[in-house]
């Protein structure tokens, strides 16, 4: 197996490790009492940070990101719902069709990728420099379109493929097995925005 180092430089939608967060436009008790400065906030914040925001689709329905983080702020954030295995008991409040699976792990997926760095600002009220959540894990294995990878992050091992995206061929198309590894999530939908070879550092 090789080793994974982190190094906190880039995350999700291209936020780099210089940038710093925008001041708070409302309070979080504001938030949390009102959906509409919720959505506003957040909207106004992924703008100003320059990253992809898109409300999640779970089982035919869009994901309520507004009850996604008065739940999780309540439980003490993301760090400690994390530590705490909180994602399914989170789920339950959310209600979600009982057809749906790996709740859990979406749900931590979709509040890293849109409400981490927004819950940093309008939650913990972090200024300044970007926060970042560190991770050391391990490339177990290895195949044609990426890694079989483990990674720890504070006290939780995750499992999880990293996947690359194939160069074009020399007439300038695909392969055709192209298709199947563009339609899998990318590794940074779990938080992981770079895939790096074994030896390399993978860039939360």
């Amino acid at each position: 197996m090789s080793k994974l180092s982190s190094a906190p430089k880039v995350t999700n939608g291209g936020i780099v490790a210089n940038e710093r967060y925008p001041p708070p436009l409302s309070s979080h008790e504001q938030i949390v009492n009102d959906p509409t400065s919720f959505w506003d906030t957040l909207r106004t914040f992924h703008s100003t940070m320059g990253t992809k925001f898109r409300i999640p689709v779970m089982g035919h329905q869009k994901l309520d990101l507004h009850v996604l983080y008065v739940e999780a702020t309540k439980r003490g954030g993301y760090q400690k719902v994390v530590a705490e295995k909180k994602w399914k008991e989170i789920g339950c409040v959310v209600n979600f069709s009982p057809t749906i699976t790996k709740v859990s792990f979406a749900l931590r997926k979709h509040y890293f990728s849109l409400l981490y760095h927004y819950e940093q600002v309008y939650y913990l009220k972090t200024q300044g420099i970007l926060h970042f959540v560190c991770a050391v894990g391990t490339i177990d294995g290895k195949f044609d379109f990426g890694y079989l990878v483990s990674v720890q992050v504070g006290s939780e091992v995750l499992s999880g493929v990293l996947y690359h995206q194939p160069e074009n061929d020399e007439n300038g198309e695909e392969d055709a097995t192209c298709g199947a590894c563009a339609g899998a999530e990318p590794a940074q939908d779990v938080g992981w925005g770079e895939r790096s070879p074994p030896g390399h550092q993978l860039r939360p």
